[in-house]
């Protein structure tokens, strides 16, 4: 999905490298409650908000 965005000005470039690396983070912590189930882990690993509007459209 992110891979096929086309950034047309360094903000998108910028969100596009953002999110790929918010995308990273979530998987980790995902990966850390997976071992540990804590709630609050959970939901603020999915409560970041993206900026590029084709992110959003596409997450």
């Amino acid at each position: 999905m992110i891979n096929r965005l086309i950034p047309i000005n360094d903000s998108h470039t910028k969100a596009v490298d953002d999110a790929r690396d918010q995308l990273w983070s979530i998987y980790h912590d995902l990966k850390a409650y997976k071992l540990n189930p804590v709630t609050e882990q959970y939901q603020a690993a999915l409560s970041n908000p993206m900026q590029y509007q084709n992110l959003l459209r596409n997450a």
